[in-house]
């Protein structure tokens, strides 16, 4: 696996898909948009199986069933070449297992999660945030059952299962002194590239609100030189 290769790869991608929504002003809703959310599920589901999923999300009227973010990612890093990236419809799953490959020193796999102080973000890695409500974030008994830290982030629950985390990750295109662009899926309706402030030693800056508080970088690291 040429891993730098790949990496800007990713990078190219998620700018290419970007600017397909862009130019054509697209949502999530619009029909022209259907093939192009029927290609992201294809990387996690079968070809029936993605079709019946963007039919059900577009005939919703909220726009809130099928989340298709993680779908974005694992089509991008598939395509990318990224074998070694644990695809899912579900970001916690990727986190989980990249922490596995850090906290195990799998060399083989460039995928390894950090905390958002221990590593700086760099092009080709993920930014990723929880997603649990204010309510759930200030009940000391909810939270540890509905808000994911990176400790956290791979705990099972009763039934064996990794804890069904919300959460979000976006890929980082480009670094700054004082910030960052990132670019995701199902943000707005659409792929979206937001720009993030980093703090004065250029780690990702801490949000004000802990509800949506980023808990991990999956970094894309570079090969081992004995590889």
């Amino acid at each position: 696996m040429n891993w730098p290769l790949i990496k800007n790869r990713v990078i190219e991608l998620a700018v290419q898909e970007l600017d397909l929504w862009s130019a054509n002003d697209l949502k999530e809703y619009d029909a022209d948009a259907t093939a192009i959310l029927e290609k992201y599920w294809r990387s996690v589901k079968s070809e029936a199986a993605a079709k019946k999923i963007v039919e059900e999300l577009q005939a919703d009227p909220q726009h809130e069933l099928h989340p298709w973010s993680a779908a974005f990612i694992s089509w991008v890093m598939k395509t990318a070449g990224a074998t070694g990236f644990k695809k899912s419809f579900a970001h916690r799953v990727y986190v989980a297992d990249a922490k596995y490959n850090r906290e195990n020193n799998i060399t083989i796999n460039p995928f390894w999660a950090y905390r958002v102080h221990e590593v700086k973000p760099e092009p080709g890695d993920l930014v990723c945030q929880r997603r649990c409500t204010a309510g759930q974030y200030h009940d000391p008994a909810l939270r540890p059952k509905k808000c994911a830290t990176y400790d956290i982030i791979d705990d099972t629950g009763s039934n064996g299962k990794q804890i069904e985390w919300r959460t979000h990750c976006d890929i980082v295109t480009k670094v700054r002194s004082k910030s960052i662009d990132v670019i995701g899926g199902n943000v707005s309706q659409r792929v979206f590239k937001k720009k993030l402030p980093l703090d004065a030693e250029g780690y990702v800056k801490k949000k004000i609100t802990g509800e949506n508080q980023y808990i991990a970088i999956v970094k894309f690291r570079n090969a081992p030189t004995e590889i």
